[in-house]
């Protein structure tokens, strides 16, 4: 398994500045995702639109917790709404600007080896208590996929931990230690299987997390 965890990836003043962006972000600006919904793809709904009476989410997260049970690609997770205008400078976009810089590029091109040239799709998480992300490989998602985690004094007994499998058995754990960078290789030949644990525990666990390619 081509794995890479690094300690402390970024300088502690830009990492603390994000994590007190992160934590601040209000919670409308979240939205929640869930899949599959009712046979769709995904559904997202938004937190400040009276999520407790919306019939639709409860049916929705039903649906994907069922599928989660019986062993289906499924998840349920907050993320930020992606709908932010042209040079927006709040604190998720500085988050996804800074690790499009050629500074970032540079560090994760000398960790895997390879010279980045692009990023796929990227977002920034909140998992919250029933939040969860189910078995699957990435695969078609880019060459490498990442996870920046931004969560200070995370228990680990709370669930939200990110699990890699071989054949059904768990062969590596990665708790969400805060300013910890997880790097892993997607082998379409050889998938890695992986999975974030049902959070159970009334903390939110933050982490920003995308994939990228690299020059072939």
């Amino acid at each position: 398994m081509s794995i890479y965890t690094v300690e402390n990836f970024l300088d502690i003043e830009k990492a603390n500045s994000f994590h007190n962006m992160i934590t601040g972000i209000p919670d409308h600006w979240w939205s929640i995702a869930v899949h599959p919904a009712n046979m769709m793809s995904e559904i997202k709904f938004y937190v400040d639109m009276n999520i407790n009476a919306n019939m639709e989410y409860h049916q929705s997260k039903q649906f994907a917790l069922n599928t989660y049970y019986n062993g289906h690609f499924a998840y349920h997770m907050h993320r930020d709404i992606n709908n932010h205008y042209n040079n927006c400078y709040c604190g998720i976009c500085k988050i996804k600007e800074h690790f499009k810089s050629d500074e970032i590029k540079s560090k994760l091109s000398n960790i895997v080896g390879e010279t980045v040239v692009d990023y796929g799709f990227n977002f920034v998480s909140k998992y919250i208590e029933g939040d969860f992300l189910s078995m699957h490989d990435d695969n078609g998602n880019g060459d490498y996929a990442f996870i920046y985690q931004l969560t200070k004094e995370w228990n680990p007994t709370h669930g939200g931990l990110l699990h890699f499998c071989e054949n059904n058995m768990v062969t590596r754990t990665e708790s969400p230690q805060f300013n910890t960078m997880t790097i892993f290789k997607i082998n379409n030949s050889m998938p890695l299987d992986h999975f974030v644990s049902n959070v159970t525990g009334r903390g939110a666990r933050y982490a920003y997390t995308g994939w990228f390619n690299v020059n072939k």
